[in-house]
């Protein structure tokens, strides 16, 4: 779904290079997704942010957010940029 050609016409930031990590404790859910992003098209940490908050809620929208937890580039340092 991340690597499909539809979704990367509407969110050409998304890179090819994704992982996705899944756990699973009791009935809570959590998802983590490591994405690649092309830098070109995201302008600045501002940006980047709205980018990564877009793909989580569009995740939410198409798998459910209900006992999931998504989360999105869990290592970024935000503060350094």
């Amino acid at each position: 779904f991340l690597n499909s050609d539809k979704l990367n016409k509407q969110y050409p930031a998304i890179g090819r290079d994704i992982k996705v990590m899944g756990a699973r404790i009791r009935d809570n859910t959590t998802i983590t997704i490591a994405l690649a992003t092309v830098d070109k098209y995201v302008e600045n940490i501002k940006e980047y942010i709205t980018f990564k908050e877009q793909i989580t809620e569009m995740l939410k929208d198409k798998f459910g957010s209900c006992d999931i937890d998504y989360y999105v580039n869990t290592a970024d340092d935000v503060e350094r940029g």
